[in-house]
């Protein structure tokens, strides 16, 4: 029961777009190359939803997080003793200024930028929300 509850949470973190300051996304943003570094996503996570591109880019990012956030929760829950890599609170937090707060943590600490994608999600979820031990 437990693990449903972190399931949801993972969907309540997931649901919702925010606005703000934020460079452009363009469309060769997408198609030049895929989205593999933590630098990439944190492109698509701080782009200004526009109605075109920038919400496209933001809802990209969004739904990669939500994504990467239930194969990990899932992980956890198929390991007998599951390696938790962050820990939300109750209620989850709100995905726009957690989303932002990546953005800005990678651009803040640009050797994040170079790791996988989800790796660099996973080291500033964790950061931002640690397990207790």
């Amino acid at each position: 029961m437990r693990k449903l509850g972190q399931l949801l949470a993972v969907t309540a973190f997931a649901v919702g777009v925010s606005a703000g300051a934020a460079p452009a996304v363009t469309l060769q943003d997408y198609q030049d190359k895929p989205i593999v570094t933590a630098g990439d996503l944190a492109m698509l996570c701080a782009a200004k939803p526009d109605g075109g591109v920038g919400t496209a880019a933001v809802n990209f990012c969004h739904g990669y997080a939500r994504g990467a956030i239930a194969v990990q929760l899932l992980r956890e829950a198929a390991t007998r003793r599951p390696l938790k890599l962050f820990c939300f609170p109750d209620p989850a937090p709100a995905p726009g200024p957690t989303l932002e707060g990546f953005a800005a943590w990678v651009n803040a600490n640009p050797a994040h930028g170079r790791e996988k994608a989800a790796d660099g999600l996973f080291s500033f979820l964790g950061e931002k929300y640690p397990c207790r031990k």
